[in-house]
């Protein structure tokens, strides 16, 4: 059996055997995501949609005057960045698959995700580079794909990533995304969802940030019917440092369920988390923000701020924050 059958093995595990939610108080307040079985996966998308993928990639890049450096959808794939390499789940080496910093031992939407992600973008920025990346992920059918980002030692990278839908097209995205921040490395990134009303974003995030690392945050939900977030972030060097900012805006009968998870793991650590949320129509929001202040971490800081406003008496939104300190001398938790 490859190393990649064992992965898959070990993921469809972890999926049968974990529960939705992992969090009691959570699981009364959690919006449910239909997966599609193996057939719809194999079902959905067709090579023969190549070029209306890549037509329409053109079109968002003529309104957003952008060329994106990765164009990733169920039919078709383009990488145009010598920063980045697009394997098959299944080429991935022994040392990549076991390297990985998200196994989904807490999280079973992951652990799905792991075992049927088809594509593998890897990004590796080497020591003290500067890059910027922009991604357009485009559905036209179920798309799982992890996302490996390795920023090196003080290097600095930025990356914008876009989800649109073509048109008609009401299926499930599903990026797991992966990210290690080196020794003084900073990342931007900036995730905009943008798909129509009949899809459904599936977003998982996980990163760890070494010494003296910086990372900033920015997630917009805008589009899809339905959107499910995870994203994960440990500040396991010290001095390093997680500002994370989300945006909802919904309307209509939009449903959205966004879980952040911040950790001070070490002395000096900085995370932040900012979120805010503006629903018009009959639309539903779920504000999961929890931080953690592990012990022995002295002079961390950590902060949760949410906010909700609703344009009518039909739309709801629910804010959850949730903060828990292990190590109370010389911290603050405002």
């Amino acid at each position: 059996m490859s190393a990649y059958d064992e992965f898959r093995k070990d993921a469809l595990r972890q999926y049968a055997s974990l529960p939705y939610e992992m969090n009691e108080l959570y699981t009364r307040y959690a919006v449910d995501v239909k997966l599609p079985s193996e057939a719809e996966m194999e079902d959905s998308g067709s090579a023969a949609r190549k070029n209306e993928v890549e037509a329409y990639a053109k079109y968002i890049e003529e309104r957003t005057n952008m060329k994106f450096d990765i164009v990733l959808s169920n039919s078709h794939v383009r990488n145009s960045s010598d920063a980045v390499t697009i394997k098959r789940m299944g080429e991935l080496s022994e040392s990549e698959l076991n390297g990985k910093i998200f196994r989904n031992r807490d999280n079973k939407l992951g652990a799905f995700v792991n075992a049927n992600a088809r594509d593998a973008v890897v990004v590796k920025i080497g020591k003290d580079k500067a890059r910027k990346l922009s991604i357009l992920v485009i559905n036209d059918g179920h798309l799982m794909f992890q996302a490996l980002f390795d920023v090196g030692e003080g290097a600095n990278l930025d990356v914008f990533e876009l989800f649109a839908s073509l048109p008609g097209s009401g299926a499930l995205v599903a990026p797991l995304q992966e990210f290690s921040v080196g020794r003084s490395a900073r990342l931007e990134f900036t995730m905009l969802n943008d798909g129509n009303e009949s899809s459904t974003l599936l977003s998982l995030s996980k990163g760890i940030l070494y010494d003296n690392a910086g990372v900033n945050l920015n997630f917009i939900y805008n589009g899809s019917g339905l959107t499910k977030s995870f994203c994960f972030f440990d500040t396991q060097g010290s001095g390093s440092r997680v500002n994370a900012a989300e945006i909802v805006y919904g309307s209509k009968e939009q449903k959205f369920d966004v879980n952040t998870y911040v950790i001070n793991s070490k002395e000096r650590s900085y995370t932040r988390l900012e979120t805010g949320a503006v629903l018009d129509g009959s639309s539903h929001c779920l504000l999961k923000g929890y931080a953690k202040v592990e012990k022995y971490t002295k002079g961390a800081f950590s902060r949760i701020n949410q906010r909700g406003i609703v344009l009518n008496d039909k739309a709801h939104v629910d804010a959850l924050p949730d903060m828990s300190i292990d190590y109370s001398n010389e911290v603050s938790a405002p």
